[in-house]
């Protein structure tokens, strides 16, 4: 079970570390240069111009072993999950011309959908 968790959770650091890659370049590269000095220095001499001392880059290296962790990426999925669902409802709740009926309709919709996601919860997480 260990080795089984420690494949997943690799797996999954290295999707959600290249999502963060891709639309946050400023975050990994301040996490990078938490534990590799040398790492992207074209890229971050134009985005960082400030000396990292001791303190900062401990607390950097804590940052991000407690970002990458297991638990912090199945939370962070889980919860992105569960918003996307609610999006539809909120959105249409908050129009000028609300329809209540229509988001009633939709809240049993995204209800049936959270219902779906925690009966197949095992080929949902499927990495």
């Amino acid at each position: 079970m260990y080795i089984l968790r420690n494949v997943y959770a690799s797996k999954i650091k290295e999707r959600l570390t290249a999502e963060l890659r891709t639309k946050d370049l400023p975050f990994t590269i301040i996490a990078d240069k938490s534990t590799d000095p040398h790492s992207n220095q074209e890229i971050l001499s134009l985005c960082l111009s400030w000396n990292w001392d001791k303190d900062t880059i401990t607390k950097a290296q804590g940052l991000k072993a407690s970002l990458l962790s297991f638990q912090t990426v199945v939370v962070f999925i889980a919860t992105r999950n569960t918003l996307d669902e609610v999006k539809t409802v909120a959105s249409k709740l908050q129009k000028r011309d609300q329809d209540i009926f229509e988001a009633y309709m939709m809240a049993d919709e995204v209800i049936g959908n959270i219902k779906s996601v925690r009966k197949n919860i095992d080929s949902d997480f499927q990495v």
